[in-house]
């Protein structure tokens, strides 16, 4: 029997985005990945629109640069210096 019960505010999305890492035999190494107009299915994307898809390599020695960071957060359309920019450019740093 069912003894507990989880209540949670209801919450819209107003967009959806994708972005991992992977790893990438070309770029050796890890690389990320990201689209302002991702989801689950990254792989339409990819094939409707391939200008939407942003690919940044990392070198595993230095990490991922401000520099990095800040084109990943303006390619997924986050606005630069805005608050969104900003805590995008800083879930990126923390990945």
């Amino acid at each position: 029997p069912c003894t507990k019960v989880m209540l949670a505010e209801r919450m819209y999305m107003r967009r959806e985005m994708y972005i991992s890492i992977m790893l990438d035999r070309a770029a050796g190494g890890p690389i990320f990945i990201a689209s302002p107009a991702g989801g689950t299915s990254i792989e339409d994307v990819a094939e409707a629109t391939p200008e939407l898809i942003f690919k940044q390599p990392i070198d595993i020695m230095v990490g991922i640069t401000d520099a990095q960071s800040t084109y990943l957060a303006t390619s997924l359309g986050f606005t630069p210096g805005s608050v969104g920019h900003t805590e995008c450019k800083s879930v990126v740093e923390k990945l």
